[in-house]
């Protein structure tokens, strides 16, 4: 069985995993370690290994409920997402004892993170980014290989999206934002402001998690496969995660970008990258 190290805030470190899971068409079973409460949105409740909030700010609980899913699971590879050593800096070497350990790298703010611990020994290191020197240096001292990959994500299926986009006008402006919903504001209130300045007035369509209501030229839609409503939308206005940023390779043209500050992610890099 495999396990995937996937905790942290937000769902990007969910769909990377899932998208790593097709990229790299992984057939055996697995489990996802996660403190994520959406995470049924993509993955079946028997895939989840759930983290409570509560124990996910806790380095010594956190450790072991990692260190009882090894036992229990019998993991014979364990991938982790993003932090090498673990979010708490809680993963060490001899935990993972007998397991072929991977790392799935994205952009960080090194600078913010610089494990103090030796940390687990890779077989194989995914590079998905440009990473800080600091933090490229690590990975390749703790890898036997590094391997610099691009993630290709499924393709738009209109089909999906039929029946709601013929309840919405033709030109339309798309928000993409899973939440906090204040972030989700302040993106609505961006296009409809950048609207306001071009003397148009667009309907948004909103596709996020947060509590956002609906108004007269605002619609707001959950659990959406977002690259569906892409071909679509006039405009996209998003912030500079991993997945959306990259989801989005293709409609940069239409594409408005705020990034948001995170401790870690270095969105404000990602947003300049041509």
């Amino acid at each position: 069985m495999i396990g995937f190290y996937a905790l942290g805030g937000g769902m990007g470190h969910l769909t990377r995993v899932k998208i790593f899971i097709r990229n790299f068409n992984l057939t055996e079973p697995f489990k996802v370690v996660t403190n994520n409460q959406q995470a049924h949105l993509l993955f079946s409740q028997g895939e989840i290994v759930p983290v409570l909030m509560k124990h996910a700010s806790d380095t010594n609980r956190l450790k072991q409920i990692i260190t009882a899913a090894l036992e229990e699971f019998q993991f014979t590879s364990f991938y982790i997402d993003t932090f090498p050593v673990g979010v708490l800096k809680e993963l060490t070497d001899e935990m993972f004892e007998g397991i072929a350990v991977h790392y799935l790298g994205r952009r960080m703010k090194w600078h913010m993170y610089s494990p103090i611990n030796q940390g687990p020994q890779f077989e194989s290191s995914y590079v998905f980014e440009r990473l800080e020197k600091d933090h490229l240096d690590f990975i390749q001292n703790h890898s036997e290989r590094v391997l610099n990959r691009q993630l290709s994500y499924p393709i738009p299926e209109t089909s999906r999206i039929q029946d709601q986009l013929e309840q919405i006008p033709e030109a339309f402006w798309l928000v993409v934002h899973a939440d906090p919903s204040e972030e989700v504001e302040l993106l609505i209130k961006h296009a409809l402001e950048m609207a306001r300045k071009e003397h148009v007035i667009p309907f948004l369509v909103v596709l996020t998690s947060a509590d956002i209501p609906n108004s007269d030229n605002v619609r707001v839609l959950k659990n959406q496969e977002a690259i569906d409503w892409y071909p679509h939308a006039s405009r996209i206005f998003s912030a500079a995660g991993f997945n959306t940023w990259h989801q989005l390779a293709l409609y940069r043209y239409k594409h408005v970008c705020i990034p948001f500050e995170r401790r870690f992610d270095d969105q404000a890099w990602r947003a300049n990258q041509v």
